[in-house]
């Protein structure tokens, strides 16, 4: 089953679950006592939101409910740094991310709207250097 609104993550130490609840994004883990109780990843977003881990780091993409790309980054499971990562990316908060980090890059494969069609392409673009390449179409 795929959910955009959940997600989660195996670790060797446990089970996370990420999902979205009232305009909150929240995650809670299960180890060998049992279940957590929620915490608070983000407020006042989207519900649809990327996740992804890169050795130690877990990466959170989601947007707020004006559209705008954040990046929410942790090793630890409860401290989350919350970067904006494009004034110029917006999204309509249906909007489906793919993220994929490497070394030294974020690479990022979402659908947009086109308008002469009306039917959603899929793009591409990156993060690096601190700053996003231009997107293109492929698909």
């Amino acid at each position: 089953m795929q959910n955009p609104h959940v997600k989660y993550l195996k670790t060797k130490n446990a089970f996370y679950l990420f999902y979205y609840e009232q305009g909150s994004i929240l995650c809670r883990y299960y180890a060998a006592e049992g279940w957590t109780p929620p915490q608070k990843i983000a407020e006042k977003t989207a519900p649809i939101f990327s996740l992804c881990q890169y050795r130690e780091k877990t990466h959170l993409l989601y947007t707020n409910v004006n559209g705008q790309l954040f990046m929410a980054s942790t090793d630890d499971f409860s401290q989350w740094d919350h970067h904006s990562m494009a004034e110029e990316l917006k999204s309509s908060g249906n909007t489906k991310f793919f993220l994929l980090p490497t070394e030294d890059t974020f690479h990022l494969i979402y659908h947009q709207p086109t308008e002469s069609t009306g039917i959603d392409a899929l793009v591409y673009t990156s993060f690096q250097n601190g700053k996003w390449e231009k997107p293109y179409q492929i698909d």
